[in-house]
């Protein structure tokens, strides 16, 4: 009896500690808080072990409604790190077993791309006209415009208004 009653026990608290288990499906990532480059590679990681995955990914910090984005039988998601900024990603397993979505996971990666410069689509412009460029996407905070690859004094603002022919970049 007294050798009988040691098993039980250790069984017991392991059915409680399973039991007790909040999440059955995690993502994970090992880039979570790296900086990676545009032409690097994301790789995000369910929980192994179930038989069918589904990736979604959504624009607010919700694991419901989000967009299917990945149906398939494994547990690992890899994208292009230059793609797909400013989104939150979860997983779903088809297990009946486990039925709720892993908690979100945030991937924003347009913070390593080039500036890019935004303008009316009109390009041709009369003697006396002018056009708005400007640097689309907040983030920056030091700016610098230059025409035919020569700095224009003063233009440190995220748009300018341009005047007379040339080519126009943005440096920020």
């Amino acid at each position: 009896m007294k050798t009988t009653l040691p098993n039980i026990l250790i069984f017991i608290f392991t059915a409680l500690a399973y039991t007790a288990s909040a999440q059955c499906i995690m993502l994970t990532s090992p880039a979570e808080g790296e900086t990676l480059c545009s032409y690097e590679q994301v790789i995000f990681t369910a929980t192994p072990g179930f038989d069918n995955y589904r990736f979604y990914y959504n624009f607010s910090d919700s694991n419901e409604s989000g967009n299917l984005f990945i149906q398939g039988s494994g547990n690992t998601l890899i994208l292009p790190a230059g793609e797909w900024a400013g989104s939150y990603w979860y997983v779903e397993t088809g297990d009946p077993d486990c039925n709720e979505p892993s908690e979100t996971l945030w991937w924003d990666s347009w913070f390593f791309q080039s500036p890019v410069v935004m303008h009316d689509a009109n390009t041709s412009l009369c003697p006396g006209d002018s056009s708005q460029i400007e640097m689309p996407f907040g983030g920056p905070e030091l700016y610098q415009w230059s025409k035919n690859f020569e700095k224009i004094p003063g233009t440190d603002g995220p748009s300018y208004w341009v005047t007379a022919p040339g080519m126009y970049t943005v440096s920020v």
